[in-house]
This record gives structure tokens, sequence and C-alpha cells, in this order.
């Protein structure tokens, strides 16, 4: 440079300014792309199994134990009702607002009583032999068609079928014997018993422990298993009962109804013949009023037109 050019002057940064850098238009920053789900890491799973593979059967097989012992212990229980309509005659005042009224065969809160008496227990006990009981489940075709004389002995019996299945002894629990017979006759005629299971239902060879229990015992049992509900109207009867053997279960309830059904009709045949005398007393009862009344009015008509 000539000492005849003048100098560029240089000029001082002012205090407090950032340097200008002129890239720093080309800087930007790029969004950041989501990740691309690509599904499960079938890898990843297949390693983690494979390391702890032992762990897993364990679990596996201890609940598949559970699970059988829970099923084998527990049992459902099953839970019907039948429902029966019951004479609600005079509830309303329906067929009472007369002169000449018949007693009503019951009150709403009495036919709970009459659901509950042994005049229908006992003989649904009966009918069902709730009464009989076996040591090992047995199949229905074993114990169906079982019933009584009128007496009958209770306790504890063994029937032993012999090899070849065909005789059987009947024995006390004492091992006294009681009878012997061929199997698919009648067993225990002599203790009031009227049974005759099938032959082939006798398991070969092995004693069949049994027990007979009284009826009244087995009827106080069953009414304190019964849930009687009356209907919000006061005309219908529900019965509801629990049990883990659903056939007997509506076995059970179909005998309620059928003999509760008989027995009250009975009491309404009953009923009647005692509302038929009640309504010819008191219509005899209503004539002898009018005429003594019709006799009345004569008496004072005669002297009326005397005076």
């Amino acid at each position: 440079m000539s000492p005849n050019t003048p100098s560029t002057p240089q000029l001082s940064q002012p205090h407090g300014m950032v340097p200008h850098d002129p890239s720093a238009h080309r800087k930007m920053t790029l969004p950041v792309q989501p990740a691309v789900d690509s599904g499960p890491n079938w890898g990843r799973a297949k390693s983690a199994l494979l390391r702890y593979k032992w762990m897993v059967l364990a679990v596996t097989i201890m609940g598949t134990g559970i699970g059988y012992v829970v099923a084998k212990t527990i049992h459902p229980i099953y839970s019907a009702t039948t429902t029966i309509w019951i004479d609600v005659e005079g509830r309303e005042g329906a067929g009472n607002s007369g002169p000449i009224r018949g007693p009503r065969l019951f009150d709403v809160e009495s036919w709970v009583d009459l659901l509950r008496s042994y005049a229908v227990l006992d003989s649904v006990v009966r009918d069902t032999h709730l009464n009989v009981g076996f040591a090992k489940p047995v199949s229905h075709e074993f114990d169906a068609g079982f019933s009584f004389a009128d007496k009958f002995s209770t306790g504890a019996f063994h029937v032993l079928p012999d090899s070849a299945g065909t005789n059987y002894r009947l024995t006390s629990q004492d091992g006294k014997e009681i009878e012997r017979g061929t199997l698919g006759d009648s067993i225990g005629r002599a203790l009031g018993w009227r049974w005759a299971p099938p032959a082939s239902a006798f398991p070969a060879d092995k004693d069949v422990l049994m027990f007979v229990g009284p009826l009244r015992a087995q009827a106080r049992s069953l009414a304190d298993r019964l849930k009687p509900q009356i209907g919000t109207e006061g005309k219908m009867l529900h019965v509801e009962l629990e049990d883990g053997d659903p056939v007997l279960l509506a076995e059970i309830l179909n005998s309620i109804a059928k003999r509760y059904g008989t027995l009250a009709t009975d009491l309404k045949k009953q009923r009647s013949t005692s509302l038929a005398r009640i309504l010819a007393g008191q219509a005899d009862q209503a004539k002898r009023t009018l005429t003594d009344a019709e006799t009345a009015l004569e008496q004072f008509r005669v002297r009326t037109i005397t005076l």
C-alpha cells in the first residue's frame, strides 16, 4: 500500500453485541420423525420365554393343580322356585259383603304354615325318599322307586352283592344278617321297605352302606330349608329351595306342589261342606226373621185399622 493511499479505518465492535455469522441462516432444526411401530418384538419375547421357561412351566402346573382340586372339592349349588296359586277369597272383601257369609279357608299367612306342616312335608319326604342316604354316591336308577310301608325300620344297613352279581345279603350295621335274596328282587321287605333296584345298578362284590332315617326328622330339616314368599297381591305363593342335586331338587319341588295342591283341594271340599251347612242354617234363620217381621207388620196394620 502506498503512503498516499488513505488507510481504511478500523471500526470497533459495539459493546454487548454478538458478531454476525454469515452461515447462521443455513443452520435449520429438522423436525423429529415419529418412530414407526414395527409390531411386537417376537425375538425378545422368545428370548424371555426361554430364559424363564422353568418358572412358566411351574406356574402352569401349579395353576392347573389348584383348579383341579377346587373343581373336586367345591360343588355347585342349584336353586329352583315353584309358584302355587293360593285361595285369597275375602282378602279384598269380595264375596263377604252379604249378610250370609262363610268362613275363609285360610288367611294369607296361614298358607305358609300349611306349606311347612307335616301333612305336606311327611308325604314329600316319603315320595322323594329324602330319609334314605348312601355312604358313597349312587345313580338315580339305584335308589329310584324306594318307598316304605306304614311302619318301617330305620338305622344303618349293608347290602352285600356276591361276586357273581346275582344274589345279595342284607345285614345290620353290627353284621347281623336280616335277609338273603336275588338282585333285582325286592330288598328289605322284612324291614318295611319297598325297593327293587335293578341288578345292573349294583357294584359287583362291593359293600353298599346305606342309612334310613325317620320321616319326621327329614321333614323338619326340609321345612328349615324352604324359602316361601307371598306375592305382592297375596295371590301367589313362591317356594324357593337350594340343593346340590338338580334332579332331586326338581323332584322335591314337584312333590311339594302336588301334595300341597291335593291337601288344599281336600280342605276346600271340607270347607264347602261346612259352608253348605252354615249357609243352610243362616238361610233358615233369615227365613224365620222374615216371617216374624211379616207377622209383626200384619199385627201392626190390624192395630192401626182398629184404632
